[in-house]
């Protein structure tokens, strides 16, 4: 063979071979930057969604904490420290009655069905009753009465009554529901010494807001209600939105609720 041609051989293959190289080598160069694109795209978003929560939040603690903002004087939870606690309860003595109802009423919605109760509740049909007045009694004595603000310490309490005591620990340890949300008693109360009896239905839980309406439909309602409110609220109009909030939903409350157990103030924390 003609040693030249042989030589254009090897040239037009080392030609194809290198042209080959450089073609993958720009095609992995577009991937890379494609991808590199693609994955700063995914950070801005991620960031900015970040930065957004971040924003939110914090407009919504400076709305709660703005200067002249009105706060509320009562708790999103049952405050058991009227329970429990001898002085609290004294200054609020107004109250017991019909805070007893509706920490019956709270317990009987939630946990009357249970499974895990219904054994209790046959040997002690007063089951509700009983451990109100047994975490009263508490209360009544010095040395047992709670001063602690913290709620978990009501699951060390010993009762005298096996049956109130695998009652009310039960309830405390609580249970699933189907959605996978665990609900425990510990979840709708309080042992706060800060602020009174009063119950924020703008902030309450739906299982709260059924024991002081007892009806559904206006429950559904409040809930409703309070996301317009928190798009509505500014440094200006909430006195305004708050008695709308009142006057709405007042005379729907229970016969046993008196009016000055609620408090409808309308804050900057989110419903």
């Amino acid at each position: 063979m003609n040693i030249l041609t042989l030589i254009l051989c090897m040239l037009m293959i080392f030609s194809i071979l290198t042209y080959g190289r450089m073609e993958s080598f720009r095609n992995f160069t577009l991937i890379q930057k494609d991808f590199e694109e693609a994955m700063e795209g995914q950070e801005r978003a991620k960031l900015s969604k970040a930065m957004r929560k971040i924003y939110e939040d914090s407009t919504a603690s400076q709305r709660a904490s703005s200067p002249g903002k009105q706060m509320a004087k009562g708790c999103s939870k049952i405050n058991f420290r009227l329970f429990v606690n001898k002085d609290f309860r004294k200054a609020n003595a107004t109250f017991l009655d019909n805070y007893r109802n509706i920490a019956k009423r709270l317990m009987e919605n939630v946990f009357g069905q249970r499974k895990s109760l219904q054994a209790d509740l046959e040997l002690r049909p007063d089951l509700f009753d009983a451990i109100l007045l047994y975490l009263q009694n508490i209360g009544d004595n010095p040395d047992t009465m709670i001063s602690s603000i913290q709620v978990a310490k009501l699951k060390t309490l010993s009762f005298d009554d096996i049956t109130l005591r695998n009652g009310f620990l039960t309830m405390c340890e609580g249970f699933k529901t189907s959605k996978g949300r665990e609900v425990s008693l510990l979840d709708f109360i309080t042992l706060t010494a800060n602020k009174g009896p009063q119950i924020h239905v703008y902030l309450a839980p739906r299982e709260i807001l059924f024991a002081l309406f007892g009806d559904e439909t206006i429950v559904r309602e409040i809930q409703a209600m309070r996301k317009e409110l928190y798009k509505d609220l500014d440094k200006e109009n909430q006195a305004e939105l708050s008695q709308t909030f009142k006057e709405t939903f007042l005379l729907q409350r229970l016969p046993d609720v008196p009016e000055e157990i609620l408090d409808f103030t309308v804050t900057g924390t989110r419903p």
